[in-house]
């Protein structure tokens, strides 16, 4: 149900592509260079006699491998060179990438393909580290804004946002490359930096054609979570990855960032994904959906295919925030229970795992904002915390999510601490077996707070 929930992101104007060099290769058939392959390319075209190259790069016979230094510091390297010889680094770089980017190498069976997702919904926001302007000149040549570091912005209207976070061969200057220039981009409170982390706290976002190794997006991932604010809207986030991913690296990203991985998926996947489930996510989600009256009042409910969804309680909040009601109205929490109890019971589906996750991230979101004791709904939401908890495991289990496990274990502390004191106490009294964690987190947290009591 990922591709539901991305389709219903774009039906309401919600959903944010974070795309790197993957999606240029996609396009161009991978003729497109990797950020590697670029910096070796630009030490080829100045390192006449090979001494540059063979102290910077790794071959395995005449295939590079990797490099000796970190990525931005080998371009810290390279770019002192071409000063001392009275060149620009990053007009080659420009030269370069028109080189492979052109009329002849564009697939454009590939290119319609990602128009038809665009044309579902205009209103999209793309976020891109790549410096080509595929997407500008061959992809989206109308109906869009560019935005670049030291350029106009546009008023948007009704037209496609692409942000060049990282600068683009349109304004050779703006290149984001050293890591002078990546010091410089952290730390300066500019346009870019404030724009990037509003979208990813305030937006669905897709990760579309980047590797798990990349430095760009592990960097922005981690000052996204360090700059997360505490807010009724935050994103969830889906990495698209073309290979089968180890269990560990989805524990690390999903505890570490939040981020659910939706594996052996192409672009091409992704795209029929989502085009595939857009007219189901904004009939049923977005257009017929009941209104908040209609199901405070018991009237009316969402129906399943919406509440499989994982967006569904932060839509469901921002929708109740903007019409004024109150976290703290009766009925309103009452609704929420009843949604909860919905959840719990699509869990007990055929292979409906993620929806486990789902409602422990459920838990934990009405529980940061919902003083749970001092409301009539307190032994409701005890008693799905309570199945939670039972079906969850700290390790792989048959039978058990360890998904949700690492949910409570992640965002424990997003908890409002009478809630958390609520959860102890269930913890404690509760017959839980080793295999589910929660003796586990009881322990830590027991732990962390010893030098408190």
């Amino acid at each position: 149900m990922n591709f539901l929930d991305l389709s219903a992101s774009l039906a309401s104007n919600s959903l944010t592509l974070f795309v790197g060099t993957g999606l240029s290769k996609h396009f161009t058939d991978n003729k497109v260079p990797s950020w590697l392959d670029l910096l070796l390319e630009c030490a080829k075209r100045i390192d006449t006699e090979g001494n540059l190259i063979k102290q910077l790069f790794k071959f395995d016979g005449e295939k590079i491998i990797g490099t000796n230094q970190e990525l931005t510091i080998c371009a810290q390297i390279i770019e002192l060179e071409y000063q001392k010889q009275e060149k620009n680094i990053r007009e080659e770089i420009c030269e370069i990438l028109n080189e492979v980017i052109n009329e002849e190498t564009i697939n454009m069976e590939k290119v319609e393909e990602f128009r038809q997702l665009i044309e579902l919904n205009p209103n999209i926001n793309i976020i891109t580290t790549n410096y080509d302007s595929i997407l500008s000149d061959y992809v989206i040549p109308e109906k869009r804004r560019v935005i670049i570091e030291g350029t106009p912005i546009a008023r948007a209207n009704g037209e496609v946002s692409i942000y060049h976070i990282h600068g683009s061969i349109k304004k050779p200057e703006s290149i984001v490359l050293t890591i002078n220039d990546y010091f410089n981009f952290q730390h300066n409170e500019n346009y870019f930096s404030r724009k990037l982390y509003t979208l990813i706290q305030e937006t669905q976002m897709a990760i579309l054609g980047y590797s798990l190794s990349d430095f760009n997006l592990n960097k922005i991932l981690n000052e996204a979570t360090n700059n997360q604010t505490k807010s009724l809207k935050q994103s969830n986030i889906y990495y698209i990855a073309r290979e089968k991913v180890d269990n560990l690296l989805k524990r690390y990203y999903l505890s570490s960032y939040g981020v659910d991985i939706i594996e052996q998926c192409s672009v091409s996947d992704f795209i029929t994904g989502i085009t595939r489930n857009y007219d189901t996510a904004k009939r049923v989600i977005v257009d017929k959906a009941p209104t908040l009256q209609e199901m405070l009042s018991g009237a009316r409910m969402y129906v399943d295919d919406a509440i499989k969804t994982k967006g569904l309680l932060e839509r469901v909040l921002l929708r109740a925030s903007l019409l004024g009601i109150s976290i703290d109205d009766e009925a309103f929490q009452k609704f929420l229970i009843r949604l909860l109890k919905k959840k719990k019971r699509l869990t007990r589906e055929s292979n409906a795992w993620e929806q486990y996750t789902h409602l422990a991230e459920w838990l934990i979101k009405m529980g940061s904002y919902i003083s749970i004791g001092k409301n009539l709904i307190e032994d409701e939401y005890l008693e799905i915390v309570d199945y939670s908890f039972s079906n969850m495991s700290k390790e792989l289990y048959i039978g058990s999510s360890w998904a949700a496990f690492e949910v409570w274990d992640s965002q424990w502390e997003n908890l409002l601490s009478e809630n958390k004191n609520l959860l102890l106490k269930l913890m404690r009294e509760g017959r839980y077996s080793s295999r589910t964690g929660v003796k586990y987190i009881l322990n830590k947290y027991d732990k962390n707070n010893s030098g408190n009591s």
